[in-house]
């Protein structure tokens, strides 16, 4: 699946791969609409050796995203 521009992301709450590629370094992660902004999960190892829960993070402007793969079969 191709990136698409953020303006057709699903906007109800189910989880996607966001990226800003306006960024210096691009950086994809998986993340949500919360509201009135994007919201993403931290699965970094440090935000994890912090916290016994994953660190929630923000996304100022992420401009392209993809559904998530769908899972592994049994």
């Amino acid at each position: 699946m191709a990136w698409q521009p953020i303006e057709t992301a699903p906007k109800d709450g189910r989880g996607i791969i966001l990226i800003d590629m306006g960024a210096p370094a691009p950086e994809a992660g998986i993340g949500y609409w919360a509201g009135d902004l994007w919201s993403c999960v931290d699965p970094a190892p440090e935000a994890l050796a912090d916290r016994a829960t994953i660190q929630a993070i923000t996304w100022l402007h992420p401009t392209h995203w993809m559904p998530l793969p769908a899972p592994p079969e049994n």
